[in-house]
Order: structure tokens, then C-alpha cells, then sequence
């Protein structure tokens, strides 16, 4: 009798931790909304993948103020778990909206405390600052009259503007901050800049994009957007994070690649969304977008400069220690200027 007891209980004790086993591998579903570029949204989703086979991933890519108006309309029935890229400053909405879950990922410390909300809401996935991206070849076939005449590397905004206005032709593309973080950000760099001049900020942006509008060919709804058409030699100037530019001149030798001392940069973050339909979910990918994992797929993918301090960062361009940039900007004066600088924009273009 004893024998047999012990026979059922071992039995029962392989059965009981074979359905232990079953039931604490993860699965169900993951909703994601994607605001960075879509290919390396979805190379950051296989990574998660690989350790979560049995989680069903699905996701929708948006800019940045599109993906910022959606999750605010849906904040009492969300459709999606997680914001993956854009701005902080659009997290920032988004907290006081009371739309991000608060929670804090397995990989937080590997994080600066810079690069992350000090109340737990949203985590720096990577640092990119702006820059001007050129088309080096369809510049030479337009024979400029006026020449910017310096190292690629020395060219200012100013000199850009110059430029662009002796050309007679609507050679830039940037894009609309009614519907990018990216050119709010641009905006808002350029105020701050002229700020921390003694400047006022505000009406010297005004200026500075009033001179730049009449030889703007098309204001484009992502900020990804514009670099991807002077890469295919539809215009000759763009702004758009530096990263994207590194990473087309990957392909595209002919990219050159300016920074600018006026430069905004962007955290660009990553949070869980409060009410979401899949909780459990959401803090398992929260935990992998916070991990040195994460940062590697994302720069090896895309040159982007990651939060998370353990990981390799990119093959090509600077560290953001080397970079020049405006170091002082602060995205919380891009969120409380927000309707001002969407209003100065639409002052000068009338979009």
C-alpha cells in the first residue's frame, strides 16, 4: 500500500509540475503601438518574441502626435498596451492624462535617471538629437548659386537659410508639428537656443522659419519622413533625428550629415498604457524594452544611441558625448509650449 501511495504521489508531483510549468510560460496577446519607424518597431517585437514565443504580438505604426490624440481618446477602453518610440515630452501628455500605467521595468537601474520619468510612467529607450540631412549629389546637380562653401561638419542653420533662399526653388523638406514630435521638437530647440541667448526665443524662431517656409517643397506628417525623400533625391535639405540620417547613409553614401548647435534632442521613451487589455503582458515587454538586449537590436537596426548603458550602440557615427548639439534643451518646456508652438507654426505656413 505504501508503495502504491508513494507511486501516486510522485506521479501526481510530475503531473502537478508539468501543468506548473505550462501555466508560467507566458502567452495570450500584446498590442503595440509603434511610433518609431516601423521596420525597427517590428525588429524590436521579434526580440521579444524569441524569449515569448506563445505571446501573439500584433501592432500599428503612427506619428508620434497622431499615436499621443488616439491613446487619449481611448484611455477609458484602450485598444493598445503598449507606446513603443517617440518623444517624451508627448509621455509627458500622456501622464498628465493619466493613460500610462506607473510601473517599474526588471532593467530600471541600467537606465540613467536622465533618461527616465522619476515617477515611473515612461523609460528612455535611446537618445537622438537633430540634424540636417543633405543629398550631396542632387546639391551638386542643382548648381547652387549660393555655396555653402565649408566642411559638411561646420555648416550652421543660418548658412542653410542662405542657401536654400538664393536657390529660388523649394528644395527642403521638414515635417508638420501638428502631427510630429520630431518638429516640435525642432521648434522648440531653436526657441530655447535663442533663449539662452538672451534672445526672445519666440519671436526669433518666427524669424528664423519665416525665412525658411518660402523654400519648403513639402511639410511631411512623420518626422521620419523627410530624410526618406532626400535619400531618394526628391529634395536636397531635410532636419530629422540624426540617427535616421546615419542610417540611410548606410545605403546612400551621398547623405552628408550636419550638426547643429541649435539642435533639440529627443529621449525617445517607451510606457505601458494604463487600462490596458493585456497587463501582464505589457510589464513583460516593458521589462524587455528597458533591457541592454533591446538597445542592441534597436541600434544594430536602426544607429539609434540607446538609454540603457550596457548595451554596444551603433556601428557608425558619434557617441553623444562627441556630438554637437544643444545640451540645455528641456522637452518639458516643449510640452508646456505645446499649442504655442503648433500656433507659430501654423502663423507662418497657414497649415
Amino acid at each position: 500500500m505504501r508503495k502504491i501511495f508513494a507511486l501516486t504521489l510522485a506521479l501526481l508531483m510530475v503531473v502537478g509540475a508539468s501543468m506548473l510549468g505550462t501555466a508560467a510560460e507566458p502567452s495570450g496577446k500584446l498590442s503595440v503601438l509603434i511610433i518609431i519607424q516601423e521596420g525597427e518597431g517590428k525588429a524590436v517585437i521579434e526580440g521579444f518574441k524569441k524569449l515569448y514565443p506563445k505571446v501573439a504580438v500584433d501592432s500599428l505604426r503612427m506619428s508620434a502626435s497622431e499615436g499621443t490624440a488616439r491613446i487619449k481618446a481611448e484611455k477609458i477602453d484602450p485598444t493598445f498596451d503598449i507606446i513603443l518610440g517617440g518623444p517624451s515630452d508627448n509621455f509627458e501628455i500622456l501622464k498628465k492624462e493619466k493613460a500610462l500605467l506607473k510601473y517599474t521595468p526588471a532593467n530600471a537601474k541600467e537606465i540613467p535617471a536622465d533618461y527616465q520619468d522619476n515617477e515611473g510612467y515612461w523609460y528612455g529607450l535611446y537618445v537622438g538629437p537633430l540634424a540636417i540631412a543633405i543629398n550631396t549629389k542632387r546639391y551638386a546637380e542643382k548648381g547652387y548659386k549660393e555655396k555653402l562653401g565649408k566642411e559638411w561638419n561646420q555648416i550652421t542653420l543660418d548658412d542653410l537659410t542662405k542657401v536654400v533662399a538664393a536657390s529660388g526653388i523649394k528644395d527642403v523638406t521638414v515635417a508638420n508639428p501638428k502631427s510630429s514630435g520630431t518638429a516640435k521638437m525642432f521648434i522648440s530647440g531653436l526657441w530655447q537656443y535663442y533663449n539662452s541667448l538672451g534672445m526672445d526665443g519666440k519671436a526669433k524662431t518666427k524669424e528664423w522659419y519665416k525665412a525658411l517656409h518660402p523654400n519648403v517643397g513639402n511639410y511631411q506628417t512623420s518626422g521620419t519622413g523627410p530624410v526618406k525623400s532626400v535619400s531618394q533625391g526628391e529634395f536636397t535639405f531635410c532636419i530629422t533625428p540624426m540617427h535616421d540620417v546615419y542610417l540611410y547613409k548606410l545605403d546612400n553614401p551621398a547623405i552628408g550629415v550636419v550638426e547643429f548647435k541649435e539642435a533639440g534632442w529627443e529621449i525617445g521613451a517607451v510606457g505601458a498604457i494604463a487600462n490596458s487589455p493585456n497587463p501582464v503582458n505589457a510589464k513583460l515587454f516593458m521589462d524587455y524594452l528597458s533591457s541592454s538586449a533591446a538597445g542592441n537590436v534597436l541600434s544594430s537596426y536602426s544607429q539609434k544611441i540607446p538609454c540603457n548603458t550596457n548595451s554596444e550602440g551603433p556601428s557608425v557615427g558619434k557617441p553623444l558625448s562627441k556630438t554637437v548639439y544643444f545640451k540645455q534643451y528641456n522637452y518639458d518646456f516643449t510640452t508646456a509650449h505645446d499649442a504655442e508652438i503648433k500656433e507659430l507654426f501654423g502663423d507662418i505656413t497657414g497649415l
